[in-house]
């Protein structure tokens, strides 16, 4: 959770970014569901979800602002992305304020604007807090670096975190990531249902190999969290996914398989509950800003065992 006199700072940065720019663009994405669950009793539901709006900024030759904020179908707003970028050198950059924790290709690439989305959903790694989306903090970065083009991305903040990655090929990408945390007990956090635990030492290790050009898309990410709590007790938890589509034209048939394999004796997520999921859809593109996507999915839980789902998705950015 971002505090009050975070907040405060990141409204600050966003009005000062947009008083002197030198060049503004505002974006906005929108996307409509509708779906059917065809577990027994059937059931059905159409909701609008999320509006998403855009904001970059060219401030000065070195100073460049992004600003992204969702409003929710209940109304509710989401201040996602603010962040102001300094040019050190080259493809270097220095930027701070809350961002999209660099650990993972999905995470990096694709913001809420759902368009983009090779899939209707995220991957199930994302709804079950297995990677952590948003950090507050200061980050050293440096892109397409030499024949490799060679990347990193350094977060500085309450936790660490670091990608490398290099790009042999065009369409080609190849990263790891790590990322540390020292958590401590919160009773309102969805963490930590063992009392008896003050702290655990949170370690995340991911990564990934993506591969998209004008016809084969491919990604694949892993994540492995290792726990050890201050007493001691040790849980680890896998969670991987694999996406792959094939283009004809502005269609693009896909299917993705998921799994997350919990610890039986889980220490920091908030479930030890497995998961499995394949994903097969037929994404439909009018254009580089409006998409329909129409997806079946199979899911099966420890819990719940199997649930069979069908969705329909309009994207459009504008």
């Amino acid at each position: 959770m971002i505090g009050r006199n975070s907040i405060f700072l990141l409204v600050f940065l966003l009005f000062s970014a947009l008083v002197n720019a030198q060049e503004t663009t505002i974006r906005g994405f929108a996307h409509f569901n509708a779906g059917v669950n065809l577990t027994d009793p059937p059931t059905s539901f159409i909701n609008l979800e999320e509006q998403d709006l855009f904001i970059t900024s060219e401030i000065s030759d070195r100073i460049s602002f992004l600003g992204e904020s969702v409003l929710k179908e209940k109304g509710s707003i989401g201040l996602e992305r603010v962040v102001i970028k300094y040019n050190l050198k080259g493809n270097h950059n220095l930027l701070f304020g809350r961002f999209h924790t660099p650990i993972n290709y999905w995470n990096m690439t694709y913001h809420h604007g759902r368009v983009f989305f090779p899939t209707v959903y995220r991957p199930k790694m994302f709804y079950r807090g297995i990677l952590p989306i948003h950090i507050l903090g200061f980050r050293l970065q440096g892109a397409n670096l030499g024949k490799q083009k060679f990347g990193y991305d350094f977060v500085f903040s309450e936790v660490l975190a670091l990608n490398l990655n290099i790009k042999p090929a065009d369409g080609m990408q190849l990263a790891t990531s790590i990322y540390l945390k020292r958590a401590k007990y919160d009773a309102t956090s969805p963490h930590f249902s063992n009392d008896t635990i003050n702290t655990v030492d949170h370690g995340l290790v991911s990564a990934s190999f993506s591969y998209f050009s004008s016809n084969v898309e491919f990604l694949a990410e892993a994540s492995f969290a290792h726990n050890i709590a201050d007493n001691d007790l040790k849980s680890s938890t896998l969670a991987y996914y694999a996406y792959t589509g094939y283009r004809f034209g502005h269609v693009v048939p896909y299917m993705r398989f998921d799994q997350i394999r919990y610890d039986v004796n889980e220490l920091y997520y908030s479930t030890n509950n497995d998961v499995l999921t394949y994903v097969l859809g037929t994404r439909y593109e009018f254009n580089y800003l409006s998409s329909l996507k129409f997806e079946y999915g199979l899911e099966y839980t420890e819990a719940d065992g199997y649930s069979n789902k069908l969705y329909l998705q309009f994207a459009v950015g504008f």
